[in-house]
């Protein structure tokens, strides 16, 4: 379920937290040499404008985007807004409620469907299913050091929606990520899957709503969304866990 405050919260915080959560090199533009003759505040300025698109993408179907550049113009210009002040508050509450009613609906629908790819899925050839629900298959097997609760383990992956949409990548960041096998730090799907993972095992993952980011969804997730990543395990450490970094935004616990 969508909290209320959230769209109104999303325009306010878009572009104070990027600077902390990109912190890894923003993957290369599909146009390779597109922004070339940029200057730098041109591009910082798209970058703006693609973190506020990422958070409210979840919410496209119920936005106008003619209306929310039109309102950024007015107030860039010094514009009052069109719409008047009294009705702010009436209207926002209005759009989010009726908004909380459809996300409801698109949620349980998302749920139903899951279940059934996930069925036909668990009956491909190479696919194993867990007690939990949890689907993986075995793309490279590895021969190295077993992973374990407790330890951190240092990995390159890949996590997509059902529909394709790629929402996290550490190899589009060229740097491969740590995280610590940690209880509540990590969606359950990746506490359950690493653990039966061996160094240099490169696994694909699929991994339901309930052991992903449930009906809450995350950041540019959906709720009830079933996520899969392709996972390489490069490396499990040794010693104290490392904190998990801030720009896994489709793996922590947030």
């Amino acid at each position: 379920m969508i909290r209320l405050p959230l769209v109104v919260a999303l325009c306010a915080v878009c572009c104070v937290p990027m600077f902390a959560e990109e912190k890894a090199p923003v993957p290369a533009a599909p146009a390779a040499g597109a922004s070339a003759g940029w200057t730098s505040d041109q591009k910082a300025s798209y970058l703006i404008g693609v973190q506020m698109a990422k958070r409210l993408k979840p919410f496209a179907a119920d936005l106008d985007t003619a209306k929310i550049i039109q309102a950024i113009e007015d107030v860039f210009a010094g514009k009052e807004s069109v719409v008047p002040a009294s009705e702010e508050q009436a209207v926002m509450q209005t759009f989010q409620e009726g908004m909380q009613a459809k996300e409801a609906k698109r949620g349980e629908s998302r749920k139903g469907d899951n279940l059934k790819w996930l069925e036909a899925n668990g009956k491909k050839e190479g696919v194993k299913s867990t007690a939990t629900g949890l689907q993986y298959q075995v793309m490279n097997a590895g021969g190295g050091k077993q992973a374990a609760m407790g330890t951190t383990v240092t990995v390159h992956y890949t996590g997509t929606l059902l529909d394709g949409t790629k929402f996290d990548s550490s190899v589009d960041r060229g740097e491969p990520a740590d995280f610590p096998l940690n209880p509540g730090g990590l969606i359950q799907g990746w506490l359950e899957a690493i653990p039966m993972m061996k160094e240099g095992d490169k696994w694909k993952l699929f991994i339901p709503s309930d052991l992903a980011y449930g009906e809450q969804g995350n950041q540019g997730i959906p709720p009830n969304s079933l996520l899969i990543f392709e996972v390489e395990l490069i490396k499990v450490g040794a010693g104290a866990p490392a904190p998990a970094p801030a720009d896994a935004g489709g793996i922590q616990l947030k």
